[in-house]
């Protein structure tokens, strides 16, 4: 996108260094085709040296530049860029990594939620396994793409220690999905339980959102089992999604720290400790209806990155 950022201004100067800049500007191979581009004529050069200064100011901070990581500009991934269409004007431009970051996250407007981190939004399928990936990282990322090749009612429940990259791949498979124009969702359900506690006076947000995790054709429920249970939440909210998917038979994910065993322990216990033993099998029944249950081993992919 492009921005006009200011208008045509000239500053005063001594008179030598006038000279030199004008000599300066005026010889430059960039301002020359400039000229030709916008048929700009040379005392309009002179009128505008300031500017065309700036501007060739602006793309030498670009030469040599290896990615936004080092972007040198007072906005990263964007430089003022010089137009005469009609009038001299100043333009903010994505750079070449810029419009390159924009492309590779076009996907996210089909994200109905999206709970990822910044980095996940790139986590592409094809790119998923490295030289050094032990074998138990490798054949999980197997199933995920076999998934997205040959796509399932049924989809996964990815669980081990943190870091192993659990959600990497989730995400991955999402992102997959996305690019292909499929209305998919990305939810923490620690973060649902909190935005649902302080919407609590607000039953047509809380309906929306259930709404939308009810009917979504893909889910990814990231990191189930990390909230803190309680009776409302598990059999009011929980339920009810897990519920309507199953019969709705839309493809949904998991991602857990817990086991399904250890998944319905904690389940099992409401908020006071009470055991409801039988609230904790009902929704096992739809996660296991759900999803197919894979550990993921291995290293913990965050510390060694």
């Amino acid at each position: 996108m492009k921005q006009v950022v200011t208008q045509n201004y000239q500053a005063k100067i001594d008179p030598i260094d006038q000279a030199l800049l004008e000599k300066r500007i005026t010889s430059d191979p960039r301002v020359l085709k400039f000229m030709s581009d916008f048929d700009f004529d040379l005392p309009k050069v002179r009128d505008n040296l300031s500017k065309f200064a700036n501007w060739l100011d602006e793309i030498d901070r670009c030469v040599g530049c290896p990615g936004l990581h080092a972007c040198r500009q007072k906005t990263t991934g964007y430089t003022h860029e010089l137009s005469a269409d009609p009038i001299l004007m100043t333009v903010l431009t994505p750079c070449v990594y810029e419009k390159k970051r924009i492309a590779g996250e076009s996907h996210l407007k089909n994200y109905l939620i999206n709970d990822m981190g910044p980095s996940m939004a790139q986590a592409d399928v094809t790119r998923l396994i490295q030289d050094n990936d032990d074998k138990t990282y490798f054949f999980i990322a197997e199933e995920v793409y076999d998934y997205v090749v040959h796509p399932q009612e049924k989809g996964l429940y990815l669980h081990g220690q943190p870091g192993v990259g659990k959600s990497h791949l989730a995400a991955a498979m999402t992102n997959h999905f996305a690019k292909n124009g499929k209305r998919v969702a990305f939810l923490s359900v620690p973060s649902l339980a909190q935005k649902i506690k302080n919407a609590f006076d607000d039953p047509d947000y809380i309906d929306s959102i259930l709404s939308t995790l009810r009917n979504v054709p893909i889910l990814v429920m990231d990191d189930i089992g990390a909230e803190s249970v309680t009776s409302w939440f598990r059999d009011e909210i929980l339920f009810p999604i897990l519920n309507a998917r199953m019969e709705l038979k839309k493809s949904t994910w998991f991602t857990s720290n817990e086991s399904l065993e250890s998944l319905k322990n904690h389940y099992m216990y409401n908020q006071r400790g009470e055991k409801e033993e039988m609230k904790a099998i009902r929704i096992m029944e739809r996660i296991e209806a759900l999803a197919k249950p894979l550990f993921l081993g291995g290293k913990n992919r965050r510390r060694s990155e």
